[in-house]
């Protein structure tokens, strides 16, 4: 099972949105301080920081490709402690426990539009039903928009 999500981000070089998918400073104007910390380096760890006012935490996220302005990709926490209100008991939750999922981000340059192209797709969800697959779901087009919305603006700086 997977979500897949397809945008076109205008005026921008496909090595600009990567950056903004990696460096902290992008992800702070576009997303308050919270999202993913990395050296983004191809087998290093991806920290995560869910709350503005939380710490950057270790949920076993790993970089698996790093390609500047082509593609970037890491494994994806499992389901964590704040997620157990979606379930209808103790035994689905601990049962989605080992679920493990990979989000991927893919650039290409459209001249023609003078747009990058960003397809993401996040897989390897256990089932339909699974939980976390519902909340990137709704997550990861909250995330894309307000990305696309700060490289489209002036406010962003470009290259």
């Amino acid at each position: 099972m997977q979500f897949t999500y397809v945008t076109y981000i205008f005026g921008t070089t496909p090595q600009r949105v990567y950056r903004a998918l990696t460096e902290r400073a992008d992800y702070d104007a576009y997303l308050g301080t919270t999202g993913p910390q990395s050296t983004w380096a191809v087998g290093e760890k991806v920290f995560w920081k869910s709350l503005p006012e939380g710490d950057f935490e270790d949920l076993g996220q790993e970089v698996l490709e790093a390609d500047p302005g082509v593609a970037l990709a890491y494994t994806w926490y499992g389901v964590q402690p704040a997620h157990r209100r979606f379930f209808a008991s103790d035994a689905a939750f601990a049962a989605s426990q080992s679920e493990r999922s990979v989000v991927r981000f893919s650039l290409i340059d459209d001249p023609e539009l003078a747009a990058v192209r960003l397809h993401l797709t996040h897989e390897g969800f256990d089932s339909a039903d699974s939980v976390m697959l519902d909340r990137v779901s709704e997550g990861w087009p909250k995330i894309v928009s307000a990305l696309k919305t700060w490289l489209e603006s002036p406010k962003a700086p470009q290259e």
